[in-house]
């Protein structure tokens, strides 16, 4: 269980690899502080060593360091669209395409079912 929270597993992963139930993990951390805190510290691992594999990189990629600057800092380095209008901006609820849409079909099968209608009583009658 250790090694696949090391390796930033979720808690049904790491009791599938430990062969163990969800009840009894968490009978354990529940149980155990100092356990809970050491298993909660074997999946900040791969986040910090991430971390330094992308601090380390910016040094030579600047495109890298750009993208980490726009994530950790949007207010500063977000890229950012303005997009200007002139004139009306038409919103339509996507509730009411959907009635439409609905109203649409019912009245298409309505006058289906009439043609249907007509058509049988005038095979009927013609028997």
């Amino acid at each position: 269980m250790r090694q696949a929270f090391a390796l930033d597993a979720s808690v049904e992963e790491a009791v599938f690899y430990a062969n163990i139930s969800k009840q009894t993990y968490y009978d354990w951390v529940n149980s155990d502080k100092e356990l809970s805190d050491e298993l909660e510290a074997l999946r900040n691992k791969p986040v910090l060593r991430a971390r330094q594999i992308v601090i380390k990189g910016m040094e030579d990629n600047p495109e890298l360091a750009l993208k980490y600057l726009e994530r950790k800092r949007k207010s500063e380095f977000s890229q950012k669209q303005i997009i200007e209008n002139e004139g009306s901006i038409a919103i339509h609820s996507v509730d009411d395409e959907i009635k439409t849409l609905i109203e649409n079909l019912n009245k298409n099968d309505f006058s289906s079912r009439r043609a249907h209608r007509k058509n049988h009583k005038k095979s009927a009658s013609s028997s």
